[in-house]
């Protein structure tokens, strides 16, 4: 899948994560950790957020059930982020 790049990114914090996913904290770092979630970056340092655009392709692949882990998508929107592994040891 795809990420789309018409429209703006933007960075969106936890709990607009949790409240556009629907999942807890918990379970967004359990996924994140299986590969299965996009990855945060550091915006500051001590936050982190995530991609507008990996969130919302996250949330299509769970509508067509297809698999965000085999897109590519995390991994390369945390490359693109100059993702580097977090103090809680999180990519």
């Amino acid at each position: 899948m795809d990420i789309s790049f018409d429209m703006p990114d933007r960075i969106m914090r936890l709990p607009e994560v949790i409240r556009e996913t629907g999942k807890c904290r918990a379970g967004i770092y359990a996924e994140i950790k299986a590969g299965e979630f996009p990855p945060q970056f550091r915006i500051g340092k001590r936050a982190v957020g995530w991609s507008h655009r990996a969130i919302q392709a996250y949330i299509r692949a769970k509508i067509t059930g297809t698999d965000y882990s085999a897109t590519g998508a995390s991994k390369a929107n945390h490359k693109a982020k100059g993702g580097r592994p977090l103090e809680d040891g999180s990519k």
